[in-house]
């Protein structure tokens, strides 16, 4: 339970951080720095799902890949937050 709270927090940090930013430092552009943190954080989630699997697959390791999943789901919401700037 601490283990996924804690996972939590992190996947939500740059969630977290764009809020900080638009909010309190008011950005000259708030659309254009919404998709480029929603952006950068689903690529870089991309990569970690991918190399979770390719851990999982090359060591045959099921504790790597326990949390995988809830990873991918964080991913598909920066993804579906990318793509909602743009309909």
């Amino acid at each position: 339970m601490k283990k996924q709270f804690f996972l939590v927090l992190v996947l939500l940090s740059p969630l977290l951080f764009l809020v900080y930013m638009l909010f309190v430092h008011e950005v000259k552009d708030p659309i254009k720095y919404i998709y480029s943190i929603t952006g950068a954080t689903a690529i870089t989630l991309l990569y970690i799902t991918t190399s979770i699997s390719m851990i999982k697959k090359r060591y045959k390791s099921h504790s790597v890949s326990s949390y995988g999943w809830f990873i991918q789901l964080f991913l598909y919401f920066f993804t579906y937050a990318e793509f909602c700037h743009f309909r």
